[in-house]
């Protein structure tokens, strides 16, 4: 196999600092990874995940670096035992550092590369080092799949550190930090904060959902007709909704539905969103009483970072069947 590295290094943004390629041989295949920054991927290709319906072998990219010159994390919690305080706490931290991260952001950082912007990138890094040192996975958009360091710890932690990257580019504030994490049951605990405003939305399974510490509920459901959607995409079918807003964060989009802001959310942009988009916001749209699916009825929940969905949620089920028949 002939790889050019320096169009690759091109290819994928790293062209203005140095790069290491390892390399593990395996049976089936060859585990190749590009990062800036040396670690040990021997065996990453035997993580393995819980067994409940919708989890799939992810993409491995093995231990995430050690981040510690980027962001200080004295006094950061770690997990010794599996508590919702404690991963409340957890979650919180990590939207701090994510939201200081965007504060001392560089001008060069907004420019946009490969679909994704640096300001991603090292979101991204920021967030993951501080989950994994806290004894959780990690599937996010940015860097795959990363396995913990704590082997008796199965739980995952789903984010994206920045979701709306555009709009924080631009200075549109509606952008967000969302995290939810995953047990052997499914979707747990959920954090999805408007990194603009502060505005913190969170869930718990079984337990409903808040918007800044008070519950939140989804808002009386009207006909189609009537309704006042979020909209991921460029054009409507005929016979929409009375009004649509096209806002740039599908996680806070989610979360005005599970407020009652908004009626509902459909992706016109087919196969548009990975499992980060949603996942966090789809638990706390749950436990505030709205409903969500798949317009191919595929599963929601998966850990596989290759998946991709077409996501329709409603504050009512007689709404999302109306707004699957309208797609």
């Amino acid at each position: 196999v002939k790889v050019d590295l320096p169009g690759l290094a091109h290819g994928i943004g790293l062209y203005e600092v140095p790069f290491v390629v390892d390399m593990e041989s395996v049976i089936s295949c060859v585990i190749f990874q590009v990062r800036d920054e040396s670690c040990c991927i021997n065996n990453c290709h035997s993580v393995s995940l819980p067994g409940w319906r919708g989890f799939c072998e992810p993409h491995c990219l093995g231990e995430y670096p050690d981040r510690s010159d980027v962001v200080d994390r004295r006094g950061a919690t770690r997990l010794s035992a599996v508590h919702v305080d404690d991963i409340l706490r957890l979650l919180e931290e990590t939207v701090e550092v994510v939201q200081a991260t965007l504060v001392s952001r560089q001008p060069e950082e907004l420019h946009q590369l490969s679909g994704s912007y640096r300001l991603d990138a090292r979101a991204d890094s920021v967030a993951v080092a501080g989950l994994v040192e806290a004894g959780l996975s990690v599937l996010s958009e940015e860097s795959g799949f990363t396995s913990s360091h704590n082997q008796s710890n199965t739980h995952i932690a789903v984010i994206d550190p920045v979701d709306g990257s555009t709009n924080a580019a631009r200075g549109v504030p509606f952008y967000a930090c969302s995290i939810c994490v995953v047990d052997e049951v499914g979707p747990w605990i959920s954090t999805v904060a408007n990194l603009a405003n502060g505005d913190q939305y969170r869930a718990v399974r079984g337990s409903g959902a808040t918007l800044n510490g008070a519950p939140i509920s989804v808002g009386a459901s009207p006909p189609l007709a009537n309704s006042i959607l979020a909209i991921n995409g460029t054009s409507l079918p005929p016979g929409g909704p009375r009004q649509a807003r096209m806002l740039g964060s599908a996680a806070l989009e989610l979360c005005l539905v599970a407020a009652g802001s908004l009626d509902g959310y459909v992706s016109l942009d087919v196969d548009g969103h990975g499992v980060w988009d949603y996942l966090g916001a789809l638990l706390v749209l749950h436990e505030a009483g709205g409903v969500a699916a798949d317009v191919q009825g595929r599963e929601l929940v998966t850990m596989e970072h290759r998946h991709r969905r077409t996501i329709c949620a409603a504050s009512s089920q007689a709404l999302l069947d109306e707004l699957l028949e309208w797609q």
